[in-house]
């Protein structure tokens, strides 16, 4: 598993538009588990929480399901008809 995530950062870390506009230390996720099982909901969470701690990243975490955000964020910003 940790190979599949190290390749993974790597491919993100890689993206020249995120480069340009942000960090590498870095990325988003969006909509990451939207229309999954929960138990692969929760797999891909779990890997996500690990590539955020192994690799000491900041996540942008964009969904509309406030439960998996819940679990997922420290800070949590809403929009609401395009207004934070």
């Amino acid at each position: 598993m940790l190979q599949i995530t190290h390749n993974l950062i790597q491919i993100i870390k890689k993206s020249k538009s995120c480069e340009e506009l942000f960090p590498q230390d870095f990325f988003i996720a969006y909509e990451p588990v939207s229309s999954l099982y929960v138990s692969i909901q929760a797999q891909i969470i779990n890997l996500l929480t690990d590539l955020k701690r192994h690799y000491n990243l900041t996540m942008m975490f964009i969904s509309h399901d406030l439960s998996v955000i819940k679990e997922v964020c420290q800070k949590v910003v809403v929009m609401y008809k395009g207004v934070i």
